[in-house]
């Protein structure tokens, strides 16, 4: 888990060669699990510790407290390229928890930009936990795989959710944590 029982957590990329931008406020870590000991399958959703998003064009700016997360493409509007940020405290998984699925889940506020446009949104494990949202920059952000975890490529228009299969990541820093 990282400093803090905290997951190591996910970061959100988008295409750049779009002009298109994807906000939102609400995102969950969603897993199912079954229990060796009892012989039962449930979920367990978790919201993030840490959740921030950093802007290229302000790449000393912090935007830990704001309410929107934003992904994208930001030009028109004066920014820049954005990338979210988010942390999930996972430490309540069990050593017998065997984990069967995990999903992303991101809550589509808004989007700018043509709604018919297609947009490709990866998702990266962070491979560097610990990192907090009042402190988080593009220029110094927390280190993540190069590798996608995930991508859905979709028009993003909301309102609705849209969910990344991040199952790998949360086994791989479950059986580190055990």
């Amino acid at each position: 888990h990282g400093p803090g029982g905290h997951s190591k957590g996910e970061t959100m990329n988008t295409s750049t060669t779009r002009r298109m931008l994807v906000t939102t406020s609400i995102a969950l870590l969603t897993v199912l699990l079954a229990a060796s000991a009892i012989a039962e399958v449930h979920y367990v959703s978790w919201v993030p510790t840490d959740d921030a998003c950093v802007d290229s064009a302000f790449p000393s700016a912090n935007y830990g407290t704001s309410i929107n997360l934003y992904a994208g493409d930001r030009t028109p509007a004066g920014g820049g390229t954005c990338l979210i940020f988010l942390q999930f405290d996972i430490s309540d998984l069990t050593p017998d928890n065997t984990i069967l699925n995990a999903e992303l889940l991101l809550r589509k506020h808004e989007k700018y930009g043509a709604p018919e446009t297609q947009i490709p949104v990866s998702c990266h494990a962070i491979t560097a936990p610990g990192w907090s949202e009042n402190a988080i920059t593009w220029n110094a952000p927390p280190a993540y795989a190069s590798a996608a975890t995930a991508t859905v490529t979709s028009t993003f228009i909301p309102p609705g959710w849209v969910s990344w299969n991040v199952t790998a990541d949360v086994i791989a820093d479950h059986m580190q944590n055990r």
